[in-house]
């Protein structure tokens, strides 16, 4: 395994050396060409052709006894055409989700504008209620937990019985919302 230190601007070097040579080598002309050319120690070009090696930027092959070792422009071009290939799919896919889901939501508004807008100014009433409720719990002490408890089931009950009797195109209304919307009912 490489180690960890080797110079990301020397790997390039190495890898633009090999791009300039156009041609495959084995590792025993790769060690007596490269430190002359980029200045890497010959100890470390074994190194750097692992690190090339695994990072996909160079290809080996053992052919014989040995190992040779090449890279060329054309095939990091191809590779760098085809990631561009599979981004613009994926965009167009997404471009062609996000239209649909515009259509549909064009749609959804034009079925009940008016309505929309009513529930939209009833969410915006029931927040401002429900502010004010989140502040008185916050006032609540530990010892009317119980009462609570016991109120919450109250305004279940009766939440059950008003939503059962609501229109099918209501909002539905979480825990929170349900008590907000019963306590601004009987006001």
């Amino acid at each position: 395994m490489p180690p960890k230190s080797l110079s990301p601007a020397k790997l390039q070097q190495v890898l633009a050396h090999i791009h300039s040579l156009n041609t495959a080598h084995t590792l025993k002309d790769l060690e007596k060409i490269i430190p002359t050319a980029t200045g890497v120690s010959g100890m470390l070009v074994k190194d750097y052709l692992t690190a090339l090696v695994d990072e996909g930027l160079l290809r080996v092959e053992k052919i014989g006894s040995g190992n040779w070792y090449w890279a060329f422009r054309s095939e990091e071009t191809n590779t760098k055409r085809r990631v561009l290939k599979n981004c613009l799919e994926e965009r167009d896919r997404i471009r062609l989700a996000i239209s649909g889901l515009k259509r549909e939501i064009g749609e959804i508004g034009a079925d009940g504008g008016e309505e929309n807008e009513e529930l939209v100014r009833r969410v915006q009433e029931l927040k401002v209620v429900k502010a004010g409720m989140l502040a008185e719990i916050a006032g609540y002490e530990e010892e009317n937990v119980s009462g609570l408890k016991r109120e919450i089931d109250e305004m279940r009950t009766r939440i059950n019985l008003t939503i059962g009797r609501a229109h099918p195109r209501r909002l539905k209304l979480g825990l929170m919302g349900q008590i907000i919307f019963t306590r601004w009912r009987n006001t």
